[in-house]
């Protein structure tokens, strides 16, 4: 029997709590990948440090308050996530529908939170960049209204609900007569740990609470100072209603299919991730080689209170402390910390690190983006052309299903609105073809060549500026492209001079007239950037 039929008035919690299979076997997984978003701190707290067998527990702390890494899976789904929204993607929306005042307050404001339809988007696409997925849902505000106008006044209209895939517990598909997969059971948990549930019919909301008996039980116990199982807890319903849409008004976005479970999506950071944990580990080993080779303590015999022959004897060390040995045995008396191997092993660490940062960009194709300090050798122009292809074609990927969780939201916006018939076939969402990923840098060179040889046309050179700084810095926001933008139209700061032949004289001729007898003026081209 499909999940469907599952709505019971009895619900128990344990029912309540059931997960889809996918769920239990991915959970751990898109946690670790949105730890290695976050930084260093979430990886901590995930547990990437594990304690030595012979490690103290205070050294563990401190190697563990010490940590650090450079975050390469954040730098790597920024960058992507950046290029992917480079270019707009274009769609048709019909004259009436985008008059529709109820639309445009959804463009403006997509989810109640003040965020703009795109820029939605543009946040919920690097969250499917790091954990493989998301889940839209779009639903509509329960009021009582008696019209349009009512809505409009009440600012209600459909919106949108992002889940994680940590969020998203147990779905269910079934197959129509004519072979297309419809969604037909969905299981949402809210961060306020209320249950959503959705069928192509109806809804309900439901929440686990404590019964009378268990909080009694448990006020027992607590008073006796023994620990309480928590027993008594039960299911209970908060919300239910049914809807008109006859499906379930929720979106998958992926960021790529996967092969072998194609309900999950794959993460760009799946390896990244475990390279830059792996370089964490290692900024940690140079730190421990640095404190106990670099920086070694003597090591001597303990002595009690009073010394040798009941005089008490002090210790000398430092720079200015005189070392003493037996002349007739200078090896046999030499202090064995005076030695330091840390070179060796840091430089090998460094070297590995090295080549995992090499490996990292190479393996999510963009290595020809990175800085060249990166890179062991040049590359060729076709293997470079070979990397920009392949990441151009991973970004037209992600772009088509961005393109098609827009044009699913889309679609319930209108259901929920009554309004998809009418709409649908003049509706058009399109996706970028080509990113062109291979022509930044020659776009850069070409911009500044051509401000060297065009020198008349302040116009000219301001816009060309203003089109390096969005190349350059494409996720600025647009406050800070408007303050650079400012500052490129008010041009430098050129100092002032005194008017003509009041220059001040060289040493030796006070009157300013240099030995050559010719009045001595600043070279105002070269001031002003020109070309001799």
């Amino acid at each position: 029997m499909a999940k469907k039929y599952v709505f019971e008035e009895e619900m128990t919690e344990e029912r309540l709590k059931e997960t889809h299979e996918l769920y239990e076997k991915y959970y751990d997984e898109w946690k670790f990948l949105n730890a290695a978003y976050e930084g260093v701190r979430a990886l901590i707290a995930w547990g990437v440090f594990k304690q030595h067998e012979r490690e103290s527990p205070a050294n563990y702390k401190r190697r563990v308050d010490e940590a650090y890494g450079f975050t390469y899976s954040r730098s790597i789904v920024d960058l992507l996530n950046s290029y992917l929204f480079k270019k707009d993607y274009p769609r048709t929306i019909p004259e009436p529908l985008g008059d529709d005042i109820q639309w445009q307050a959804f463009q403006e404001d997509c989810n109640y939170e003040g965020e703009e339809f795109d820029e939605f988007f543009i946040d919920q696409s690097r969250q499917a960049s790091i954990q493989g997925l998301v889940g839209i849902l779009v639903d509509k505000p329960r009021m009582a209204t008696e019209n349009k106008q009512q809505q409009l006044d009440e600012e209600i209209y459909p919106y949108l609900a992002a889940y994680k895939p940590t969020h998203i517990i147990d779905w269910e598909y079934e197959v129509d007569i004519n072979g297309h997969k419809k969604l037909v059971y969905l299981k949402l948990l809210d961060d306020d740990e209320y249950y959503r549930i959705w069928t192509p019919e109806k809804w309900e909301v439901w929440e686990i609470v404590e019964t009378e008996t268990h909080k009694n039980l448990t006020t027992l116990n607590t008073e006796r100072g023994t620990k309480f199982e928590q027993v008594g807890r039960t299911a209970n319903k908060v919300a239910e209603g049914d809807h008109h849409l006859g499906e379930i008004p929720f979106v998958w976005l992926y960021n790529q299919r996967s092969v072998i479970d194609k309900d999950v999506g794959l993460s760009d950071i799946s390896d990244v991730s475990r390279i830059d944990v792996s370089i964490m580990r290692n900024l940690s080993q140079i730190e421990e080689i640095v404190n106990y080779t670099a920086f070694p303590m003597m090591r001597k015999p303990r002595r009690e209170a009073g010394g040798y022959e009941g005089v008490d004897q002090k210790d000398e060390v430092g720079e200015t402390a005189v070392l003493e040995f037996d002349p007739d045995n200078p090896e046999g008396t030499k202090s064995d910390w005076l030695e330091s191997h840390a070179e060796g092993p840091i430089k090998a660490v460094l070297e590995v690190i090295a080549k995992k940062v090499s490996e990292i960009y190479r393996a999510t194709n963009v290595g020809g983006m990175a800085a060249t300090e990166i890179q062991t050798q040049a590359k060729s122009g076709v293997a470079l052309k070979a990397e920009f292809q392949l990441l151009n074609s991973k970004l037209v990927k992600k772009g088509k299903n961005v393109v098609k969780a827009k044009r699913g939201v889309t679609k319930y916006w209108l259901m929920w609105q009554d309004e998809w018939d009418k709409y649908r076939d003049e509706l058009r969402f399109d996706y970028v073809k080509t990113f062109e990923v291979e022509d930044l840098m020659t776009d850069l060179e070409n911009m500044l060549t051509s401000k060297v040889i065009i020198t008349d046309s302040p116009t000219y050179n301001s816009e060309v500026q203003k089109m390096a700084v969005r190349m350059m810095i494409p996720s600025a926001e647009d406050e800070t492209l408007a303050d650079i933008d400012a500052e490129i139209d008010e041009g430098p700061m050129w100092p002032e001079f005194p008017p003509e032949g009041e220059f001040p004289g060289e040493e030796g001729t006070p009157d300013g007239t240099p030995p050559s007898g010719e009045p001595k003026k600043p070279d105002l081209k070269k001031i002003k950037g020109g070309v001799e």
